[in-house]
């Protein structure tokens, strides 16, 4: 990977960290944060930080009630146990409601592929099955979900093909 490259990335992963705290910090809704926060997970992933980088980066990042409540929450917390896993695992509690996790997990459960395109049912189906892991823990759950929601005409061709790999399913 060029420096530039590296350089795009990073202030790519800066300024998304950036915009999922200061929504956190200033928006009573829910929803944006998580999509934000798992952006700026999924950019650190990329870009390989270690759980300590992770930290460091997103710390740096806090601003105005978002940092003030990490040093109040660190200030009781002993040194060695301040890590990047205790900040998603707290920065979900504060920021995340259970009502938004709970409302993911019914549209999961009651997503049925309706007027949407294979494609457009698949995407919701891949977003919202993260709320849902317990309910398709394996590969052949996930197919099993996916199809159910399916129109019948289309179920009943995935039937007759017996499709059980997700990737082979959603083409």
């Amino acid at each position: 990977m060029s420096s530039n490259q590296a350089r795009a990335e990073s202030e790519e992963a800066e300024s998304t960290a950036q915009a999922s705290v200061q929504r956190a910090a200033s928006s009573s809704s829910r929803r944006p944060v998580s999509e934000g926060r798992e952006h700026t997970i999924r950019v650190l992933d990329e870009l390989s930080c270690s759980p300590a980088e992770c930290l460091k980066c997103i710390v740096s990042l806090l601003k105005d009630t978002t940092y003030q409540w990490w040093n109040t929450l660190i200030s009781v917390v002993p040194r060695k146990n301040v890590t990047w896993e205790l900040f998603q695992i707290e920065f979900r509690k504060k920021y995340i409601s259970q009502r938004f996790l709970d409302q993911k997990k019914k549209e999961f459960l009651e997503l049925k592929q309706g007027n949407m395109t294979v494609s457009e049912y698949e995407r919701k189906f891949i977003l919202l099955s993260k709320y849902s892991r317990e309910w398709v823990p394996t590969e052949a759950d996930i197919c099993k979900r996916f199809e159910e929601g399916l129109n019948e005409v289309i179920k009943l061709l995935i039937r007759i093909l017996e499709l059980r790999e997700f990737v082979v399913l959603a083409d």
